[in-house]
């Protein structure tokens, strides 16, 4: 299945209270100048954001598992990529 979601970079921003039924969404995530979601947490808004980035670090690391195991160059460039689009979800250094 090929889905196809709007491209990156997807970025969390705070925003003035938005209140929606009994909810106040404090935070968007971004496209541009397109509002993908609004969340209740920065921390939801920071995972949302890093989706991209954490599904192409998926592909990365288990192409570069399945071409070629033994290439210690490949697989740390891989690694690379998966952390940092885990710290990007958990607010670290992107």
């Amino acid at each position: 299945m090929n889905t196809k979601h709007t491209p990156k970079p997807w970025i969390a921003t705070a925003q003035p209270g938005q209140v929606v039924g009994v909810h106040t969404y404090t935070h968007q995530v971004m496209y541009g100048d397109d509002c993908i979601a609004s969340l209740l947490t920065e921390a939801d808004a920071r995972l949302i954001a890093a989706a991209p980035d954490l599904l192409d670090a998926c592909k990365l690391v288990l192409a570069e598992s399945e071409t070629d195991p033994h290439n210690q160059d490949r697989i740390n460039h891989a690694r690379y990529v998966l952390r940092a689009a885990i710290a990007k979800a958990e607010g670290g250094r992107q």
